[in-house]
Parts: C-alpha cells; sequence; structure tokens
C-alpha cells in the first residue's frame, strides 16, 4: 500500500470513529469511548479496504448496513431476553445526551 493510500485509509478510519463515538456526547468514561474509538477505527479500516478492493461505495456502504442490522437484532434481543424496555437507561448508555 502507498504512503498516501495509508494515510487516507488512517484519516477515514479516525473521522469515522470520530463521528460514531464523538467525545462528550455520551455518558461513556473515557475508558469506554477509547476502546469504541478502536472499535469504529477497526471498522472504517475494513470498510476503507472493502471500497478498495471492490472500487465502488456501495460495497461499504451495504457492509455497513448489515453491520447495523446485525447490532439492532442483537439488541433487541438482548432487551427481550432481559425483559427490559427499549432504551433502558441501564442497558443503553450509549446514547447522545441529546437523545435522552
Amino acid at each position: 500500500m502507498k504512503g498516501a493510500t495509508l494515510l487516507g485509509l488512517v484519516l477515514s478510519s479516525l473521522a469515522f470513529a470520530m463521528v460514531h463515538e464523538v467525545p462528550g456526547s455520551s455518558a461513556n468514561p473515557p475508558l469506554a469511548v477509547l476502546q469504541l474509538w478502536l472499535v469504529y477505527g477497526g471498522m472504517g479500516a475494513v470498510f476503507g479496504l472493502l471500497y478498495r478492493r471492490a472500487g465502488t461505495l456501495w460495497a461499504p456502504i451495504l457492509a455497513h448496513g448489515l453491520n447495523n442490522g446485525i447490532a439492532l437484532v442483537m439488541h433487541s434481543s438482548a432487551e427481550r431476553r432481559l425483559g427490559a424496555p427499549p432504551f433502558d437507561e441501564k442497558l443503553s448508555t450509549h446514547r447522545p445526551n441529546w437523545f435522552r
């Protein structure tokens, strides 16, 4: 991978992470924010590499949608198993302050 391509991948991964976990916008403690940045940064890198390999933006868009769909099903399933109402404060701490 060339230097400019690697730089673009790193910067787009950082942007993806920062957009998905904006510092100070959730009740998450600093360590949790750092962990989320690492997860989202990794996802951004995978989506960037997918775009590079496929040559079309539709591939990472579909992968992102698939990821969100799986997360939604898993979250809903966990809430039903635990008997909690949707968006229960104890289960859903990863929400921006403006959403509360």
